[in-house]
């Protein structure tokens, strides 16, 4: 009996996987005591268009089980999404070959939005001052092989509306974003993150900040010579 046993259908997105196929002997009728098989087995993973997104064509039998390893980066070099994992006991010299196949579904990691203000002091500005954030993304999954990849803005009030500021790419580190369009006053800012390859569920996240009055400056101007004499009246 040709009995694949996979270590997950459907793993998250970014996580580390592995596949492991148990293969038993059972003749029919069963036969105590039948040679176990040996061999090999091989693991092709191929997407919904029937490209081969990742193989191990010969990974030998031992103890009745073979296993194939993702390389660490395929999880998220192929992407969430539906894929076929096909699986094959090349036969030996006692049994013949056969193959099982499954459905794989790699499905969307969490997401979640940090946002930091690198302002001095920290949380305030002076109007007409750039208030300035560091801004991180992070897959939900721990130890996550994965890296997300979209948009993330700024808003004011409400996480919708006019943007204040954006960011697009990688957040393979921390990111930064600056505006100068906030008015004299509290603010609650929204940052809101987007995935661009449908890898992450979106985030969102706010920071309370203040922008203070610029300060003002008084100068005195005489209207008479600087140096009075005595009895002289200075306006």
């Amino acid at each position: 009996v040709f009995n694949p046993i996979l270590s997950s259908t459907s793993p998250v997105y970014g996580q580390a996987e592995s596949f492991t196929a148990t293969i038993a002997s059972s003749p029919a009728p069963n036969v105590p005591g039948a040679a176990a098989p040996s061999g090999s087995v091989s693991f092709v993973l191929k997407d919904s268009g029937n490209n081969t997104v990742f193989s191990q064509p010969t990974v030998p039998l031992s103890s009745g089980s073979a296993t194939a390893t993702f390389p660490t980066d395929l999880a998220h070099l192929i992407g969430a999404g539906t894929y076929t994992l096909f699986v094959t006991y090349n036969g030996d010299t006692k049994y013949g070959s056969s193959t099982a196949n499954f459905a794989y579904v790699i499905q969307k990691d969490s997401s979640s939005v940090a946002i930091t203000s690198t302002n001095t002091p920290t949380g305030s500005s002076v109007l007409g001052q750039p208030a300035t954030f560091s801004v991180t993304v992070s897959p939900g999954l721990a130890l996550s092989n994965g890296v997300p990849n979209g948009t993330v803005n700024l808003y004011d009030g409400a996480p919708s509306g006019t943007s204040l500021a954006s960011f697009t790419g990688s957040f393979a580190s921390t990111q930064t974003l600056s505006t100068s369009a906030l008015s004299q006053g509290a603010h609650t800012l929204y940052v809101v993150f987007t995935d661009s390859d449908g890898n992450y569920f979106g985030s969102q996240n706010s920071i309370a900040f203040t922008v203070n009055p610029a300060p003002t400056a008084t100068t005195f101007v005489s209207a008479v010579s600087s140096s009075p004499n005595f009895g002289d009246t200075v306006n």
